[in-house]
């Protein structure tokens, strides 16, 4: 992402941060998932709405990364004093930490920013890694391609139309689509519901629960205005 485009994110999720604060989604999953006394890796932490929102409540036990120097700055900035939250900048895909973690979260579709399919193999592979035996991973993703729940649903049977019309193999690129937040151009991936979890079983994880936001949780308008619905997975590393 471009120095100036960073920039401009990282400012806009340090004010979503006081006008968003955790979904009701996000608040009820982790409630009914994570022990106060959870050595918790927030991943992706943007401007630290999740880590920041999760000590809230209680949790004091939390390492939160970003791939993006600006987001981690931001996130420091806002976070309280007093709060214990060890912040690092780096990439899930190879990023190497000397603990291992109970839970580890990737909140508002973060998965789906990692593109390239070998890419996001070791992003799944890592966070593996660093979870204790039967340590939860909870993240969300776009709607399944062919969930009939889906805004981009038109687009994407177009596009399947295409790639049959002109004979072209699925691949990578099928599945990757540019969209805007906070009016900056980002690539983000797109999936089958079913492929997501044949990518969670061979990274090692067995699947807990998995559901579509809105169809369980009521959230303030400011939510539902500004993001989309989108499917949250709960999942436990089981031993290889």
């Amino acid at each position: 992402m471009e120095q100036n485009n960073s920039e401009k994110l990282s400012i806009e999720y340090t004010e979503l941060n006081d006008w968003w604060g955790l979904w009701n989604s996000e608040k009820e999953t982790i409630l009914e998932y994570c022990s106060y006394s959870d050595n918790i890796l927030d991943i992706g932490c943007g401007a630290g709405r999740v880590c920041i929102g999760m000590h809230d409540l209680g949790y004091k036990n939390i390492t939160a990364i970003d791939i993006d120097e600006n987001m981690i700055s931001q996130a420091k900035l806002k976070t309280p004093s007093g709060y214990r939250i060890n912040y690092l900048c780096g990439d899930i895909t190879d990023i190497r930490l000397n603990t291992l973690f109970n839970v580890a979260i990737f909140s508002y579709n973060g998965i789906m920013s990692i593109i390239g399919s070998e890419n996001r193999k070791k992003a799944f592979d890592n966070i593996y890694a660093h979870l204790e035996d039967g340590g939860k991973f909870i993240f969300t993703t776009h709607l399944g391609i062919s969930d009939s729940m889906s805004q981009y649903l038109p687009f994407w049977q177009e596009r399947r139309y295409q790639y049959k019309l002109n004979n072209k193999e699925i691949d990578d690129e099928f599945f990757t689509l540019q969209v805007e937040d906070k009016g900056v151009p980002i690539l983000q991936f797109f999936a089958y519901d079913t492929d997501i979890l044949k990518d969670l079983n061979s990274s090692g994880f067995d699947l807990i629960h998995t559901f579509r936001r809105d169809d369980c949780f009521i959230e303030k308008d400011i939510i539902t205005n500004n993001t989309n619905n989108c499917r949250f997975w709960i999942c436990k590393k089981i031993k290889k």
